[in-house]
């Protein structure tokens, strides 16, 4: 009975041992394995794996003085260069042809940290001051079309020379008083003379057309927005009906006369000559009603991409020229191919 007894409690030990050693990994299982993928559920991203900061565009401002064309071409050429670049923001501005006006806006661009400031500024004397302190502040001036005298302010000019604005319109014009008029001509002029711009104009174009010993000039009056000069074109032809041809130094002084022209009902009698191009000029060169003959024009889109171009080359360190000359270029009536290139890209054709 002993040897029976003793295996029986032998199998039951050994069950007892197997029992234990199944429920081992139960029962002493490590307390910080279930907690692990807790604490790594939502782990913060690596930085050399973040999504890199969009880089800061840098501010421009782009500034004329009147709201015309010729002034909207320009800041049309500043934005399309901008955009190229991709990484500028554009302020684009308008004086209004008032100092305390233009003086402001450079306060609040100084305030505003800009980068460069792009302008046609409204008088050599008279803008120094607010340039000069823009310039103090580390802002690039770059100017076009017009400037201010003191030449360490800018650091580039982009402008048409204005002298040959009126020289090119008084060649095609005395031409076609020889040609047509018999050499003989009465001339009035809406000027614009109080932009410093504009009295180059004047003196280029009368030093053509005074080449021939008919020519007079009948009135000079000022007159420079299409809308306000139209009425001054009209009393100065009524005023003076012997005059034949008319002349403007800028764009809405053209408009202004051809209108005046159609108004009264001129058309083949008195012709007009002008300044500055754009798509309404064009349609006029190329109708049947034989008013307006030429206009010389400057290449707008064009200035305001250089100068925009100009900005960014002066901040990314190149020297850049102290003064660029930008084409001028002359549309008479008849020249359908040079005309409708103009318009045909809206003004934004390039010229050589």
């Amino acid at each position: 009975m002993k040897p029976k007894f003793l295996f029986v409690l032998s199998l039951f030990a050994l069950v007892a041992l197997f029992a234990v050693a199944c429920a081992a990994p139960v029962a002493a299982p490590p307390a910080a394995a279930p907690a692990q993928p807790q604490a790594t559920a939502a782990p913060q991203q690596p930085a050399a794996t973040q999504p890199p900061a969009a880089a800061s565009k840098m501010t421009i401002a782009g500034v004329v003085f009147q709201s015309d064309t010729f002034m909207q071409t320009v800041q049309a050429g500043m934005q399309a260069a901008a955009d190229k670049n991709g990484n500028v923001e554009m302020l684009l501005g308008n004086t209004e042809n008032k100092l305390d006006k233009e003086a402001s806006m450079i306060d609040d661009y100084i305030t505003r940290k800009v980068s460069a400031i792009v302008i046609t500024p409204i008088s050599a004397d008279g803008s120094v001051a607010a340039l000069k302190k823009a310039k103090d502040a580390g802002i690039t001036i770059v100017c076009f079309n017009t400037c201010v005298n003191d030449k360490s302010i800018p650091s580039a000019f982009l402008v048409t020379k204005n002298e040959d604005l009126g020289t090119k319109s008084g060649e095609a014009a005395a031409k076609f008083i020889q040609d047509k008029l018999g050499g003989k001509a009465k001339i009035g002029i809406l000027n614009c003379d109080q932009f410093e711009g504009c009295p180059p104009r004047k003196e280029g174009f009368l030093a053509q057309v005074k080449t021939l010993p008919g020519v007079e000039v009948a009135a000079d009056q000022a007159g420079w927005l299409a809308d306000k000069a139209q009425p001054v074109s009209e009393a100065m032809l009524q005023a003076n009906p012997d005059i034949n041809v008319l002349w403007a130094a800028n764009e809405g002084g053209t408009v202004a006369h051809a209108n005046a022209v159609k108004t009264l009902g001129l058309a083949g009698k008195v012709f007009v000559f002008g300044t500055d191009m754009n798509n309404q000029m064009g349609q006029m060169l190329m109708a049947d009603d034989d008013i307006l003959q030429g206009v010389t024009g400057q290449a707008p889109y064009q200035m305001g991409y250089d100068s925009l171009m100009a900005a960014l080359a002066v901040l990314d360190g190149q020297k850049v020229e102290a003064t660029t000359n930008t084409p001028t270029i002359y549309f008479g009536r008849g020249d359908d191919a040079l005309i409708k290139q103009f318009m045909d890209t809206e003004g934004k054709a390039i010229f050589k």
